[in-house]
């Protein structure tokens, strides 16, 4: 049977866009900027981590543009592709559940659900600029095995081992009113009363994992009145930090992601806190370092504190 004009120009158009769609316009894409020590880089710090047995989770910090740059290279939303086995050829697949689109500065995480076990698994963050620029890909994967298993580790803030001992985590007091941080680690039944003072905790890296859990045990902490804790992410780490002033300044604390605790008055010696969330926001960020304040008097044990974990390893 002959073949109608209409039916013979409608396929060419179906294989023309298929070859389209999975081939990004036959044409590389423009590079975009991922020097570290460039100031116009808005896209940074992309990870993909297990999650669970069935899930990984895929992380990137998103920094605001200089106002030097040019409007139309701005960054005004990113796409990120997954796909199996090897990685995605294009921002624009066929199949619509390998896609998210975000168009939000300030959310920095997707998790991707009900994946496959036993594969590699690959994910390709597109930056899309306001010109209307795709840009080329940065590329990350993660295998999930048959074999994963939730593991758990006590961390101690005792002094008896080197700081990057993978069981422990220091502890600092800035002092606000002489502008000195000094090492708190082993201070036992301590009075925290000067409120503006403020507290670093820096941990041992863990640089590809997601926490199911991080409870933080403050030992002695029982206080005699209401006292919220707040526990701000650091976009530094504590020895990136030049003094007290650029501590406390917003380039290095996250005051938009900081979470606050109550501990109550006449409560048990030992309160504990869930900080799994605030662990999992330095991901992105780089850094493994965190910062308490206090908005009442408080005595602590700060050499009996720990921090109970549940990760996931790769």
């Amino acid at each position: 049977m002959k073949k109608s004009g209409k039916t013979i120009l409608a396929i060419e158009i179906v294989l023309f866009l298929a070859v389209v769609s999975s081939c990004d316009y036959l044409l590389p894409l423009p590079l975009g900027r991922d020097n570290v020590n460039d100031g116009d880089r808005q896209i940074s710090s992309f990870s993909a981590l297990v999650s669970g047995e069935k899930s990984i989770l895929t992380t990137w910090t998103w920094l605001p543009p200089l106002s030097s740059l040019e409007d139309s290279r701005k960054i005004d939303r990113i796409r990120i592709i997954h796909s199996e086995n090897d990685p995605p050829s294009t921002w624009n697949p066929l199949d619509q559940k390998d896609i998210v689109e975000i168009n939000a500065a300030d959310e920095w995480h997707h998790v991707w659900t009900e994946l496959k076990q036993d594969r590699n698994h690959f994910f390709a963050l597109y930056a899309h600029e306001k010109g209307g620029d795709w840009l080329a890909p940065r590329v990350k994967s993660r295998n999930l095995d048959y074999n994963l298993t939730p593991t758990s580790v006590v961390l101690n803030s005792d002094d008896n081992n080197p700081p990057d001992d993978p069981e422990e985590f220091k502890v600092w007091y800035l002092n606000k009113a002489v502008g000195t941080v000094s090492d708190f680690s082993t201070n036992h039944n301590w009075s925290w009363n000067i409120t503006e003072n403020i507290i670093i905790v820096r941990f041992k890296d863990y640089e590809s994992v997601f926490f199911d859990k991080f409870m933080f045990a403050l030992r002695n902490a029982s206080p005699g009145s209401d006292v919220t804790l707040t526990v701000y992410p650091l976009y530094k780490n504590s020895e990136d930090v030049v003094d007290w002033t650029d501590l406390t300044s917003v380039k290095t604390m996250d005051y938009g992601d900081k979470q606050a605790f109550i501990l109550k008055s006449g409560s048990a010696a030992n309160q504990v806190i869930d900080i799994s969330s605030i662990m999992n926001r330095l991901i992105p960020l780089g850094t493994r370092s965190i910062a308490l304040t206090i908005d009442n008097p408080l005595i602590v044990s700060i050499d009996e504190w720990t921090m109970d974990t549940l990760y996931w390893e790769n």
